[in-house]
């Protein structure tokens, strides 16, 4: 993944960094969506054809598992840094994701089932994220379980788990997890997704045009068309996050454009349940208005959970290109001899400080990377109340030294708020 620039309202500068990128073009899209060979083909005897067909399909399975296994992981992984990228934004976020589909079934959700198999009485109504359609009311952001923060990084110097099974055919890999968790940092972000389909109109493969529309003895092909799981997994993302997606049109302006203005306006609500378990189950909500005809579209559960969904150590999404801004903090560098001394400034809305003995106590996770080199701390936090006031105020101020070998282009700075697991992230340039 490539961040190409960053949030702007510099249209030209956007516009020179499409310019300057070179495409890449996808073999996995291909060799993960290609419809499988037909025994009515145009070419050849039945009796042939068929045992080509058979051929063909053997030799290129494993590929196309493998394929759909890199799609898989890739788009889950994707969405799941954009998460962490926009989390420290406050307010309601979209992301318009333009795709050719997804290659899986994400199977969070079976229906409408309130409760998930296996948690029985997990069910919490109230209201959620979400947002209205048409601009005709709507329904809210936030909710309980989810967890959020506000502030970016800057330099000065500056589910429930459906019954289907989420797995593709021949790799003996599920990847409900990977998905499931994605979902929910785009949902503890306060992200709406937007799918836009850009394959168009399509139809399925036993009626594309270089198939025969007719089989054996005059009889149409044979078989069913197969279940679209692209068209599943377009909606099923869209639902979870309180968005909308887009399919079978051929202007994708057009569907961009709608999404955009879908998205212009939302009302926040919240709740607090008076009694929660941190087990983990999906909790349901339901949001409803007294406005005949109203649609409204919102993030329709939560899951209990008393940690965030990145799970990676801080070492790894600091080797991330993409920065997440689930800390928020600004650096100010003062040049010294053999390096740099830094005066850290973080946003005390996205560290948790708890009451303890007449102290406010916390814990901070510091790691700064230069090169190869990594220096991993772990800062107690124990604060007077004067202090945390003080704190609240003007933010959480800290001091550090680092140290930049001759040649050094940059250096990366990431914080991980130990109770909640948020983490944010800063590439210095230097």
């Amino acid at each position: 993944m490539v961040l190409l620039h960053d949030f702007s309202q510099d249209m030209p500068s956007l516009l020179a960094a499409i310019e300057r990128h070179t495409n890449r073009i996808n073999p996995e899209v291909a060799a993960a969506t290609a419809p499988p060979a037909s025994a009515n083909s145009l070419t050849g005897g039945v009796a042939n054809s068929s045992q080509w067909d058979s051929f063909i399909r053997s030799s290129r399975r494993p590929y196309a598992d493998y394929a759909k296994t890199v799609r898989a992981l890739r788009t889950a992984e994707a969405l799941e840094t954009i998460a962490g990228h926009l989390q420290g934004i406050p307010g309601r976020k979209t992301l318009i994701w333009i795709s050719g589909g997804f290659p899986i079934e994400l199977g969070l959700r079976s229906g409408k089932s309130d409760i998930p198999q296996g948690n029985p009485g997990a069910r919490t109504s109230g209201a959620s994220a979400g947002r209205s359609g048409g601009g005709r009311g709507g329904a809210a952001s936030g909710g309980a379980g989810g967890l959020g923060g506000s502030g970016n990084n800057t330099q000065s110097a500056s589910s429930n788990s459906s019954s289907s099974t989420p797995q593709l055919p021949g790799t003996g890999r599920p990847f409900e997890s990977d998905v499931e968790r994605a979902v929910r940092a785009l949902n503890e972000a306060d992200v709406a997704v937007y799918p836009v389909d850009a394959r168009g109109v399509t139809t399925s493969a036993a009626f594309q045009a270089d198939r025969n529309s007719m089989g054996k003895s005059g009889r149409p092909p044979r078989g069913t068309a197969s279940p679209d799981f692209n068209y599943e997994t377009l909606e099923t993302l869209a639902e979870e996050t309180g968005g909308l997606a887009f399919h079978h049109i051929n202007d994708v302006s057009t569907a961009i454009h709608d999404a955009a203005s879908d998205a212009k306006a939302s009302n926040s609500l919240a709740f607090y349940p008076s009694t929660v378990s941190w087990d983990g189950s999906y909790h349901r909500l339901d949001v409803t208005v007294n406005r005949p005809g109203t649609k409204l579209r919102y993030r329709p559960g939560y899951v209990a959970a008393p940690d965030t969904a990145t799970t990676l150590s801080l070492a790894d999404v600091i080797a991330n290109p993409i920065e997440l801004t689930g800390i928020g903090f600004s650096v100010h560098l003062d040049p010294m001899e053999g390096g740099y001394k830094t005066a850290i400034t973080i946003d005390p809305l996205n560290i948790t400080l708890e009451p303890k003995d007449g102290k406010w106590t916390g814990s901070l996770q510091f790691l700064v990377v230069v090169g190869k080199v990594e220096q991993l701390t772990t800062i107690p936090l124990n604060f007077t109340e004067a202090v945390f006031h003080q704190i609240q105020d003007k933010g959480l101020i800290l001091g550090a030294h680092v140290k930049t070998p001759p040649g050094t282009t940059g250096f990366s700075l990431g914080f991980r708020d130990v109770p909640s697991g948020m983490m944010g992230t800063l590439h210095v340039a230097l």
